[in-house]
């Protein structure tokens, strides 16, 4: 499996994306999330399966799972 760091900005309308740093190892993943996080930043790994072509997240919990926690 693969990896995608997902870094999004707090702002007046919400969460907006402001980078997405793909196909990384969980490792590098990990590592990239708590590098780039702030209070003022959302950050989601996302991960894709492509035996099945499931989509999900890691959680800082350790989890996969379907829905999303910020690091």
């Amino acid at each position: 499996m693969r990896y995608s760091v997902e870094v999004y900005n707090t702002c007046d309308l919400g969460d907006v994306l402001d980078t997405t740093i793909a196909d990384l190892k969980l490792r590098e993943a990990i590592k990239t999330a708590k590098a780039n996080s702030d209070e003022d930043k959302h950050i989601y790994i996302t991960w894709y399966r492509a035996s099945d072509g499931q989509k999900g997240y890691y959680n800082p919990n350790g989890d996969h799972t379907i829905n999303g926690q910020s690091w």
